[in-house]
């Protein structure tokens, strides 16, 4: 379902799109895969048990927090903000949560809002590559960065 949004959200199909959809497919899957080991070496060097809801939550914190910026990022950004996502930012948003002593059993707010929070703020360092994208003809949206 989540390449179908952001993939998919390129709305046509000529070869800008084409070129786009990819690297937002690309984008998306950096930031998942990266959240998840993120998340991954915080369960081995932090908490030393491996949980599998934590790591689940992992791939969607970077899932989420690469939906923002997803089309003008390039794949080093993607794996920053999704290792970051989800080996820094979700392990600190359940700790508040635990801190201020609110319940959240599936850490629905620090995947959605903590994770969401830091993609917003992230993607203002994120910029296309723009010496890459000369023999591809790119977006609009793309174009005004470049």
């Amino acid at each position: 379902g989540w390449y179908g949004f952001t993939a998919g959200s390129t709305f046509c199909m000529n070869a800008a799109c084409s070129f786009t959809a990819g690297l937002v497919a690309w984008n998306t899957t950096m930031a998942a895969s990266l959240g998840g080991v993120g998340a991954y070496v915080y369960c081995f060097c932090v908490s030393r048990n491996l949980n599998t809801s934590v790591l689940c939550n992992g791939i969607l914190s970077g899932l989420v927090a690469i939906t923002g910026c997803c089309d003008i990022c390039q794949a080093w950004h993607a794996a920053i903000i999704g290792l970051s996502a989800g080996g820094l930012i979700l392990p600190l948003a359940c700790r508040i949560l635990q801190y201020r002593l609110l319940d959240d059993p599936v850490d629905a707010i620090p995947v959605h809002m903590f994770c969401g929070f830091f993609g917003i703020l992230a993607s203002a360092f994120c910029t296309p590559d723009c010496e890459a994208n000369i023999g591809y003809s790119v977006m609009a949206e793309q174009e005004r960065f470049c």
